[in-house]
């Protein structure tokens, strides 16, 4: 009888055998985490005005042509607008930067998934935030050694470095990431190495470049110091690192843009005016700016919700003191305070997005 199996068992291995599909591995202790169930993938975080987050898939939305009309995006209440969208991993950690310059963490996968029109969930009901804070900045860490430092930057044009791995551990009723004067608000937050130059722009088209060293690191309750010097009823309206072969893209209100090389921009020194960035139509302001690379997608967001994905080689490269081309086709039927976009780089999963 057991001639009779072995022969059986013979025929059986060489009619269905293949090669083994789990691993035997020694000194493992067999215990599984509920991370160790989620698969590593590329996802969608998009955060209303009203606090409202959700998660997506990023092929929910296809690649369009410059100029065109998007589809629809998530259902917002009356009066509420996407206010922040990033592409990162479900392994990554998301710190929420607040008005009042405060800290929340937040594993990415541990935002509900949604459906592409669905309103998401409440904030509050995932991170302890005060009432009336609300959320300016949001950024995906994969690792907290993978930037040296957080530069931060304030709507009064202020500007702070600081240690990243000071908010690895952040504690559920957050923490303070930066002291504000009376006034001013926190706005933008980026990883950096500590030798890439520093670039500013604001409501009036202004642009500001220069070297991060001027900023020394300083402690997480500390104000920082000044960045760009602002004119009356000026702001900035965005922060971000000057990187080699890489654009800066301005959009307006109105759906207007373009992308200038960096090197049209010199590094002046820190607390001065900055140069002209776009030329704006009568009425019009800057709505974001983006540091941008040939072969990035960019997703934009109108404030009544339509989103638009495209490409950045179908946008026009131009000079600084140029009006740029039509970016997003508003519809004058609705209400256009702004176009905010995120800026996606093809890549490996997990890997950091400047």
């Amino acid at each position: 009888m057991l001639h009779i199996i072995q022969e059986d068992l013979k025929r059986l291995k060489e009619k269905y055998g293949d090669a083994r599909r789990s691993r035997i591995m020694a000194d493992v202790n067999g215990e599984v985490s509920d991370e160790d169930l989620i698969p590593d993938i590329r996802v969608l975080i998009t955060l209303t005005d009203r606090g409202y987050v959700k998660r997506q898939n990023t092929d929910t939305y296809r690649t369009q042509r410059r100029g065109g009309r998007g589809i629809k995006g998530m259902m917002t209440r009356e009066q509420d607008v996407v206010r922040h969208i990033l592409t990162c991993s479900t392994m990554d950690d998301l710190l929420f930067f607040t008005d009042r310059g405060k800290v929340y963490q937040l594993k990415a996968h541990e935002v509900p998934d949604s459906s592409r029109t669905a309103k998401g969930l409440p904030l509050v009901n995932l991170v302890s935030l005060e009432p009336g804070e609300q959320v300016t900045s949001v950024l995906a860490v994969p690792s907290f050694d993978d930037g040296e430092y957080l530069v931060m930057a304030t709507h009064a044009g202020k500007i702070k470095r600081t240690l990243l791995k000071e908010y690895s551990q952040v504690r559920s009723n957050g923490l303070i990431a930066i002291g504000l004067e009376e006034g001013d608000l926190l706005g933008w937050v980026a990883m950096s190495h500590g030798n890439e130059d520093i670039l500013m722009t604001t409501l009036k088209g202004q642009t500001n470049r220069f070297r991060q060293q001027e900023v020394r690191p300083m402690g997480r309750p500390a104000s920082g110091v000044i960045g760009i010097n602002l004119d009356k009823d000026d702001r900035v309206v965005h922060m971000g690192l000057a990187l080699a072969n890489h654009d800066l893209l301005v959009v307006t209100k109105r759906g207007h843009g373009k992308r200038t090389k960096m090197d049209e921009y010199p590094t002046k020194g820190r607390a001065t005016g900055g140069v002209i960035t776009i030329k704006l139509r009568a009425g019009d302001e800057v709505a974001a700016a983006c540091v941008v690379a040939d072969g990035w997608l960019l997703t934009f967001i109108t404030a009544s919700g339509i989103v638009m994905r495209t490409t950045i080689d179908g946008i026009s490269q131009l000079g600084r003191s140029t009006q740029g081309v039509t970016l997003v086709n508003l519809q004058k039927r609705r209400p256009s305070g702004g176009a905010l976009f995120r800026a996606a780089r093809r890549g490996r999963p997990g890997k950091r997005q400047p």
